[in-house]
């Protein structure tokens, strides 16, 4: 046997015997390599620069849907965007974010066991009850008229000249508790700005639950301070379904 049939030889005994551990050195590089370059993909596109100390971090800057802090006077909690289920609704919301059309507005409705409510941009003035003489517009605004936005999934999209945009019907993301949903006059395609906090579990509301005539897709989750912020505001004292010391919505970001 030549030497060039002896390394062969011993090349295919290595090969035989490593094979299983090789396939797995190698997914295991690709993972890895993968994953690290999702995680500078992800921060390039959210903009945000941070150190991924622990596996935890680095999974976080792999998630797909962008995650947003809403800083209120009650506290501070954040939510989840299901950006790839409901681009269109997503990428409404995510443009009013940019133009920070949030900031400054008061919680305008709180109906215990039910929502909270929120997104008006009538709802400048802390003591204008909801539902009152004082403002009767209080509740019933919307986005910015004709104006256009990308959805996540990369299409333009305009709002109508009241603001509203189209109703995003994705059967099965329910209204359970924790959920953002959007608001509406009861119409079909009269959503904008408005939102709510589900409080419970409202699968009434599902579009495709069939007891409502009234659409309400979800298109987000909180998944951090429902416990100590969300459900402290939830039980303030109200008149009207407004709380009698307001809550203000000092900001929302996107991480």
């Amino acid at each position: 046997m030549h030497d060039s049939d002896s390394s062969i030889a011993l090349l295919d005994m290595f090969l035989q015997n490593h094979i299983t551990i090789t396939n797995l050195t190698i997914t295991t590089l690709f993972i890895s390599s993968f994953m690290i370059y999702i995680y500078h993909l992800n921060c390039y596109r959210t903009h945000t620069t941070f150190t991924c100390t622990n596996l935890e971090d680095l999974q976080n800057a792999m998630a797909t849907n962008d995650i947003v802090v809403f800083e209120t006077t009650e506290g501070t909690f954040q939510v989840e965007l299901f950006t790839e289920k409901m681009p269109i609704t997503c990428g409404n919301f995510i443009d009013l974010v940019d133009r920070k059309f949030y900031d400054g507005l008061y919680i305008h409705r709180i109906v215990p066991e039910f929502c909270i409510q929120f997104g008006c941009p009538f709802a400048l003035d802390p003591h204008v009850y909801y539902g009152t003489l004082e403002h009767d517009d209080l509740g019933k605004g919307s986005g910015p008229s004709d104006t256009t936005f990308k959805a996540c999934d990369g299409k333009e999209h305009t709002r109508d000249e009241e603001g509203n945009i189209e109703d995003e019907l994705i059967k099965g993301i329910s209204n359970e508790k924790g959920t953002l949903s959007m608001a509406n006059s009861g119409e079909p395609d009269t959503g904008g700005s408005q939102f709510f906090i589900n409080v419970k579990d409202n699968k009434h509301l599902d579009w495709f639950n069939g007891s409502s005539e009234s659409y309400h897709p979800v298109f987000g989750k909180i998944i951090k301070g429902y416990d100590d912020v969300v459900e402290k505001i939830e039980k303030v004292e109200i008149n009207a379904e407004q709380p009698v010391n307001p809550i203000k919505i000092i900001s929302i970001r996107m991480v």
